[in-house]
């Protein structure tokens, strides 16, 4: 029987990314490639999340110390991944469509989101980078500074910063979930129309 993975949001993500699927194939079809672009976007956000949530479960058995250090090592990494991409993908460009989906109300919303993320993310990155680059990238070949960063491996911390991380998705998937009918409904508006490919804006 699979096991169920704990998550804040109710949908799994083979819903949501199903629901996605279907966006982008519609959004190719009128030849808007920005908005497969934002869709994309979102998507690489669940994933993220997803694999996180994965490690986090894991980590929460602890079926042994050792296993325990490598999924919370690991779940450093996929931290540093969202810390480093996400930003960057959820910048200008995804602005623009964000503004033209949900106006300048809703953009102001999502970015009071991504200010949340900024947040979260000065207040660890530090920490986890180090875990990352050290004692799981192994970008450091001292054997005794990894071994000194994995002893002392702060598990209840790392669980916390996850959480927060899940709970920041549920801000954007949330937000995202709006976008995504406005969305539906300007493909339909284009799909009645039958006028065929439309630019990008």
């Amino acid at each position: 029987m699979k096991r169920e993975v704990h998550r804040s949001f109710p949908d799994d993500y083979e819903h949501v990314s199903t629901l996605s699927r279907a966006l982008r194939e519609e959004a190719r079809k009128n030849g808007r490639t920005d908005i497969v672009q934002m869709l994309k976007t979102g998507d690489f956000i669940s994933v993220c999340s997803t694999d996180l949530d994965i490690l986090i479960d894991h980590l929460c058995c602890r079926p042994s110390q050792a296993r325990a250090s490598l999924y919370a090592r690991v779940a450093c990494l996929i931290i540093c991944e969202w810390f480093d991409d996400v930003p960057f993908l959820t910048g200008k460009a995804y602005q623009n469509i964000v503004g033209a989906l949900t106006g300048e109300e809703g953009l102001r919303e999502f970015r009071s989101i991504t200010k949340e993320l900024s947040r979260i993310r000065k207040t660890h990155e530090a920490n986890v980078r180090e875990i990352r680059n050290v004692a799981i990238a192994h970008r450091d070949h001292d054997v005794e500074a990894q071994l000194a960063i994995m002893e002392a491996l702060d598990f209840v911390g790392i669980v916390a910063l996850a959480t927060e991380l899940t709970r920041w998705h549920t801000l954007f998937i949330r937000f995202q979930s709006r976008m995504w009918n406005r969305l539906a409904e300007e493909l339909g508006r284009e799909r009645e129309k039958g006028n065929g490919p439309t630019g990008s804006t």
